[in-house]
């Protein structure tokens, strides 16, 4: 809604889920437009989704009567032949009311008639769009200037000073119009300043207190939805919403995410089903495609919580199953679970068991390793020039190759291996390893305690090995 010219690429048609049919009598007059049509589109996060075509007579007027099966949301109407210019639209349970503007200036000279929604909408955007002008016009003329110039510096003035005057007036439009969905909208848009009581704030509109303020931000966050209303899910912003509440107010450990987590999906499983299904949706693609370090734990209790036992009917059958077979796969290896224990060979062929080499050192790191495998050329030299500074923090090296081949085997090994590293194979392929440290890859690296004999981390970079284990060590001195 921040701008009205854009080149209208993602437009699929889609499907009206979980909605109902409402006898709507809506009027739209663009002056400019003559026997032409445009396209009812909403917003779902950052796409846009076909509804329906609205087709202009020789007056400019288009008219939406009848039961239509449109459902609640934030829509825009876009012209084809005009480059896909468009103006906004907000429908919500307001099915009577109308809307005139002209093609020199589509929302600009937007005029609204018995539509509150609309009018906050366009009481906003008549405002706000010239200072995002404004304030883009001044981010450019930073591209060149060095950021200790005076010059840079009364710009940045400048665009602290209409950033502040477009979060002004939205708060006028929120305390205007205070029931209506779009105020829901600006609120979030403005998260949290809207959430947090005035008491918590100085004269100088700063926090009084950090750690406070921050918890009445996690405990009322969400106050302003309205869970019934799937209007949200329509709407450009109601995913960034969600994802800013973990991303700046949750403490980014799996043990501290999912309290929350299950919360937030319990708010939306009290509203409609298509709500419920659309935030669950989006913290499980979150979680289950996130790359950082010990998140799959998270990935892991959503699986376990949720699917598979009517919670989430939308996910079936074959689908289904592979999500639970990896849930199960990456099971025994998720951070803090105590390391498996299982047999290899070493260069003799005698047998070692993996747990009766912990006692060796502080910390072992167990990598995994094929000769066949690029990454794994590349990256087990690296441990090995790296070895001596590992050494020094308590670390060994336990370095096993999941191949079979005698010859393969010995020869990658003297080449890369340390010959104080402890490296051995599973010729018969009959070791556990496979199955217990879910090794679908190689090459595949695992920190593991003396102490407790729990898996500290997995698949870190090997730059990252040093800088970790320092981390452990400060921590156990705590």
């Amino acid at each position: 809604m921040k701008f009205y010219l854009f080149i209208f690429i993602t437009i699929l048609t889609g499907q009206a889920v979980f909605s109902t049919t409402k006898n709507f009598d809506i009027t739209i007059q663009v002056k400019g437009i003559k026997n032409d049509f445009a396209l009812l589109a909403y917003h779902y996060e950052t796409s846009r989704f076909v509804q329906d075509t609205i087709q202009f007579n020789d007056k400019g007027i288009a008219s939406i009567k009848g039961n239509k099966n449109y459902p609640d949301g934030v829509y825009i109407i876009a012209f084809p032949t005009l480059d896909f210019k468009f103006f906004d639209l907000i429908i919500n349970k307001e099915t009577k009311f109308s809307l005139t503007t002209d093609t020199i200036d589509l929302p600009m000279n937007m005029k609204v008639s018995n539509s509150i929604e609309n009018e906050a909408l366009y009481n906003n955007l008549k405002y706000s769009i010239p200072l995002g002008f404004k304030i883009d016009s001044l981010k450019k003329l930073l591209k060149d200037l060095p950021d200790s110039s005076k010059t840079y510096k009364n710009i940045i003035e400048k665009i602290e000073t209409q950033t502040k005057l477009t979060n002004e007036h939205r708060a006028s439009v929120i305390e205007k119009y205070p029931n209506t969905f779009y105020a829901s909208l600006l609120k979030m848009m403005q998260a949290p300043e809207p959430i947090i009581p005035k008491s918590y704030y100085t004269k100088n509109k700063e926090w009084k207190d950090t750690v406070t303020t921050v918890s009445y931000i996690k405990e009322h966050y969400f106050d302003i939805i309205d869970w019934s209303d799937s209007a949200y899910v329509r709407s450009p912003i109601f995913k960034q919403f969600i994802n800013q509440y973990f991303d700046l107010y949750i403490f980014p450990l799996p043990d501290s995410i999912i309290p929350p987590l299950d919360n937030l999906i319990a708010k939306a499983a009290q509203g409609s089903p298509l709500m419920y299904k659309y935030v669950f949706n989006i913290v499980y693609d979150k979680y289950s495609k996130s790359q950082i370090m010990g998140y799959d734990r998270i990935f892991v209790h959503l699986v376990d919580k949720y699917l598979g036992n009517g919670k989430t009917p939308w996910i079936e059958g074959d689908q289904l199953k592979k999500i639970k077979d990896y849930a199960e796969d990456i099971r025994p290896v998720l951070i803090g679970n105590p390391a498996a224990d299982f047999t290899f060979k070493d260069s003799n062929y005698v047998d070692i068991k993996f747990h009766a080499l912990l006692d060796k050192a502080e910390y072992t790191i167990l990598v995994f390793w094929n000769s066949d495998c690029g990454h794994c050329q590349h990256d087990i030299p690296l441990i090995n020039a790296k070895y001596d500074s590992l050494k020094t923090l308590g670390a060994q090296v336990v370095s096993i190759s999941t191949e079979q081949t005698d010859s393969t085997f010995r020869a990658f090994a003297a080449k890369n291996c340390n010959l104080n590293w402890i490296t051995g194979w599973d010729p018969n392929g009959t070791s556990a390893f496979r199955r217990e440290y879910f090794i679908n890859a190689t090459p595949k690296v695992f920190i593991i305690d003396r102490k407790e004999q729990k898996i500290r981390a997995k698949n870190l970079p090997i730059a990252d090995l040093y800088g970790y284990l320092e981390f452990l060590k400060n921590k156990e001195k705590e």
